[in-house]
């Protein structure tokens, strides 16, 4: 962790707590470790000169002087979105590119994502949207708000800032900025990719899979889905035929209201021996069986097939691999 941030408590002397970053007399963004003692810094903040101190025991490092009111977490801030700003305009300009990482909702692996450099044409720090939302930096390509991107210094982005953002964001934490400008780590994000590739790989396979089985349920035994309904798999809980356990809105739970039209054939007013009255549900297609998949055995059947298909999945994904 940089010592960037005050003691705890309201009279914090400004002097106590260290700048990552200060600016030249140029304006350019200097690190501690490359300022020169007879050159003049400003604090990126609040403008008020700092003081350079280094020594065989002192880590260089920026502060301000006693009488300033600047505080660490608005100089911290500030240093972040300037170098995020910096670390951009040389991946546009040819430098190291930007390394963006997430960590996928599904394994909880991280991996890598593509920074849109093809697609990205400049820089924006304090970027004023439509909405009236402020977003701390905005890329901005062919006339577009391409990604936005939040400094976290003491306060994450909430639902009502995150509602505002009308493209694709990321947030970052300042300290990790600091530490790394060119590589992201967002703490949260609203990128349309949430999975890792060998997760994204399995989910094709996974409805791979369980689209086979529809389509050889429907051709078995004639069934369709009609528009308002939604198919599960499952097997039979008396004869284990595989069939489709339909869901429509108001279904379930026993549901009197009859469901939409046209009708699936297997869906009918059943009566139940276990809650001793009729609703409608899904029926076994199966001649001679056609007992009701009452809501008792739904969750039971369904937890059942999803391991069918699972086990089909990882062995297509074996062969995958065997196949290079």
């Amino acid at each position: 962790m940089h010592d960037t941030l005050p003691p705890t408590g309201a009279m914090a002397d400004p002097s106590s707590f260290r700048i990552p970053y200060a600016l030249s007399e140029n304006d350019v963004l200097t690190a501690p470790s490359d300022a020169l003692r007879e050159s003049g810094y400003r604090c990126p903040e609040c403008e008020d000169t700092v003081v350079l101190k280094a020594g065989e025991i002192v880590r260089p490092h920026f502060a301000h002087r006693p009488s300033s009111h600047c505080t660490g977490e608005s100089a911290l801030h500030k240093v972040a979105k300037l170098l995020v700003r910096d670390a951009v305009l040389r991946a546009l300009a040819g430098g190291p590119p930007i390394s963006l990482n997430l960590v996928c909702q599904s394994c909880s692996s991280e991996f890598s994502v593509g920074f849109p450099t093809d697609r990205v044409e400049r820089v924006e720090v304090e970027w004023r949207m439509r909405t009236g939302a402020v977003a701390d930096l905005m890329l901005l390509g062919h006339g577009e708000e391409r990604l936005a991107v939040e400094i976290m210094a003491t306060h994450k982005v909430d639902a009502v800032k995150a509602g505002a953002l009308e493209c694709a964001w990321v947030e970052l934490e300042a300290e990790d900025v600091v530490a790394a400008p060119a590589v992201w780590r967002p703490r949260q994000h609203a990128l349309k990719t949430k999975r890792c590739g060998q997760c994204r790989i399995e989910e094709r396979e996974r409805e791979a899979v369980r689209e086979k089985y529809i389509d050889l349920v429907k051709t078995r035994w004639g069934l369709t889905v009609p528009n308002g309904y939604e198919a599960d798999l499952a097997r039979c809980w008396k004869c284990q035929e595989v069939l489709l356990l339909y869901r429509w809105d108001g279904g379930g739970d026993w549901g009197k209201t009859p469901p939409p039209t046209p009708r699936p054939s297997t869906v009918k007013w059943s009566y139940s021996n276990v809650v001793k009255h009729s609703y409608w549900a899904t029926t076994c297609p199966r001649p001679g069986c056609g007992r009701l998949q009452g809501d008792f055995h739904r969750p039971r059947v369904l937890a059942e097939f999803a391991s069918e298909i699972e086990a089909e999945v990882q062995a297509r994904l074996r062969d995958r691999a065997r196949a290079g």
